[in-house]
């Protein structure tokens, strides 16, 4: 029994590393400031000591009667000679604080890289899928498909109560499925913008998310950056026509090749 707590509190502890990390990185934070706090003055006296113990070295070996410690100024080395013993566990603390947050910044990363891996494995396996899917069935009967789910994320998305994003004065009501976001502009622009992201893609060789949102009038999102095509996985929009359940006629666009985490990595 207690083995068996014992694992389920080492698989806690490992799942919570990264939180569990920057709690303690912030407690150190709050630990260093106040032991360095705590150490001043008994610095500052050590360094009176200091300056005490080489006047009167001075006047042994000179012969004469130094009293004022203007005459005894340290050096650097024997400031931190005389100091370092009481700023000793702030040091400790700061060292410790360093570790825990470069060990939840390596699991984070470790972390990312594994989603990032998963993501693009199952990516790869829904194009393989898709790609068997339009050759059993046909290139009409997928479309049919798309044009069926695309319905559904309709009915399932409102229309937003605010003033819908107009762009660029077209007035078609549009639904980016990706993000589930309507907007207002027309296929013509949506054309020009995949063209000019694919362009980029050309030149730069990745664009994200939020630099084709840019060319279409959307707004940035916090996955906007983190996602993207690039040379390997260019832009491709599918349309279909809808009617939205308020009886507004909506074009509903998709991403065929849909955008990637690790589009910015270079080949």
């Amino acid at each position: 029994m207690n083995i068996e707590w014992l694992n389920q509190l080492g698989h806690i502890t490992k799942r919570n590393s990264p939180a569990i990390l920057s709690g303690a990185a912030i407690a150190g934070v709050i630990i260093t400031a106040a032991l360095a706090v705590r150490a001043t003055p008994r610095a500052v006296e050590s360094i009176a000591d200091a300056k005490d113990k080489k006047i009167y070295d001075r006047a042994d070996q000179e012969q004469v009667a130094v009293t004022t410690h203007d005459q005894a100024n340290l050096s650097i080395l024997e400031v931190i000679k005389a100091t370092w013993v009481h700023y000793l566990p702030a040091g400790v603390a700061g060292a410790a604080t360093i570790a825990c947050i470069a060990g939840a910044n390596k699991i984070g990363m470790q972390r990312n890289a594994a989603l990032v891996a998963a993501y693009t494995l199952v990516d790869r396996q829904m194009r393989e899928y898709k790609d068997h899917v339009v050759e059993a069935i046909g290139a009409g009967k997928e479309e049919k498909i798309r044009e069926v789910v695309a319905q559904k994320q309709i009915e399932g998305t409102p229309l937003p109560s605010k003033e819908i994003i107009l762009a660029s004065g077209s007035d078609q009501l549009c639904f980016e499925s990706y993000t589930g976001r309507y907007f207002r502009s027309d296929i013509e622009k949506i054309r020009r913008a995949e063209n000019e992201i694919n362009f980029r893609i050309g030149n730069d060789m990745y664009a994200s998310l939020n630099e084709f949102g840019d060319e279409i009038g959307l707004e940035h999102t916090d996955v906007g950056d983190e996602v993207g095509w690039n040379i390997e996985n260019r832009v491709k929009i599918a349309f279909t026509s809808h009617l939205h359940p308020d009886g507004i006629p909506c074009l509903a666009f998709s991403y065929l090749n849909n955008p990637r985490p690790d589009y910015g990595k270079c080949f």
